[in-house]
C-alpha cells in the first residue's frame, strides 16, 4: 500500500484513540506486505508485525487468536486485517501500534468496517456509528479527521466544546482539539482509493463462510413450525368452485364472475 492510500484512510500519530463496541475476541486474519498475502508471518522477515501479550511475544502463524490487552505493532509496508466473530473488520495500516479490548490506537491508522454499534475516541472527541465504513485520524498537533465512506457517524465533543453532529456518507469532518468541526464532501478519488485498498485486502483474505453450526439448536423449532403450518393448512376449507351463488337481484353492471 502506498503512502497516498495511507493518507486517505487517516493518519493517527502521537495520540491515543479508543474504540469500544468490540465485545467478542477477534482474530488476526491476514498480514499483507505490499500487495502480497503473507501465509506465515513467523517465516517471513518482510512481515514486520508483532503481538505482545502480558509482556511476552506471541508466536505468529497463519491465523492468531487475539485477546484483550494484546499490543499489536506493524512496520513499514505491512498491513493487518482483524476480524471479529460477528463480521466486523478493522484494517490496521503500516507503522501502527494498537491495544486490543476496546481498541486503543497509539499511532498509525485504522479503518473500521462494522455492522453494529462502534465508537472511536480521541482525547477530545468521540465518533460513533452503527453499520458503516469510516476512518479516524489524529496527528501530533491534535488535529483530527473522520472520513465517512458509508452510513452515518456521530461526532461529539467529550468536553462539551461543540454540539454533536452527524456526518453522512462521502463526507469528511475535521477539527483541532475541541474546536468546532468543519465538514466537506469527499472527492470521488479519495473514496475510490480507500475502497480499492479494502477490496484488495479482502480479495487476498476473503471472509470465511458462515458456520452453520450456530443454527443446529434451532432446527427442531424450524421443523415444528413447518409441520404446524402444514397442519393448519390441511384443516382449512377449500374455496368453492364452480358457479357463484345466485342472488335475487343481480347487478348486471358488475364484472362477470370468473369461470
Amino acid at each position: 500500500m502506498n503512502r497516498g492510500m495511507v493518507a486517505v484512510i487517516g493518519i493517527v500519530t502521537a495520540s491515543s484513540v479508543a474504540l469500544s463496541g468490540c465485545a467478542q475476541n477477534p482474530r488476526l486474519d491476514a498480514v499483507i506486505t505490499g500487495h502480497a498475502l503473507v501465509r506465515n508471518p513467523a517465516d517471513n522477515p518482510s512481515a514486520r508485525v508483532g503481538v505482545i501479550r502480558a509482556g511476552r511475544p506471541v508466536e505468529l502463524g497463519p491465523h492468531v487468536d487475539l485477546r484483550p490487552g494484546d499490543l499489536i505493532t506493524t512496520g513499514a509496508d505491512t498491513s493487518l486485517l482483524i476480524r471479529y466473530p460477528d463480521g466486523n473488520e478493522v484494517f490496521v495500516g503500516p507503522e501502527s501500534r494498537i491495544e486490543l479490548g476496546s481498541i486503543r490506537i497509539f499511532f498509525g491508522n485504522l479503518l473500521m468496517k462494522v455492522r453494529g454499534a462502534f465508537e472511536v475516541r480521541t482525547e477530545f472527541i468521540s465518533a460513533s456509528s452503527e453499520g458503516t465504513i469510516y476512518t479516524v485520524g489524529v496527528d501530533r498537533n491534535g488535529s483530527a479527521v473522520c472520513n465517512v465512506l458509508e452510513g452515518t457517524v456521530r461526532i461529539a465533543s467529550r468536553g462539551g466544546g461543540f454540539e454533536a453532529l452527524r456526518s453522512g456518507a462521502a463526507t469528511q469532518v475535521s477539527w483541532m482539539r475541541d474546536s468546532k468541526p468543519a465538514s466537506r464532501p469527499l472527492a470521488a478519488g479519495e473514496l475510490e482509493q480507500t475502497r480499492q485498498w479494502v477490496q484488495e485486502i479482502e480479495r487476498l483474505a476473503p471472509a470465511p463462510p458462515v458456520n452453520p453450526a450456530w443454527m443446529l439448536p434451532a432446527i427442531p423449532l424450524i421443523i415444528w413450525m413447518s409441520n404446524r403450518d402444514h397442519d393448519r393448512g390441511s384443516d382449512r376449507t377449500p374455496p368453492p368452485r364452480g358457479d357463484p351463488p345466485s342472488t335475487s337481484t343481480p347487478d348486471k353492471r358488475r364484472a362477470p364472475y370468473p369461470q
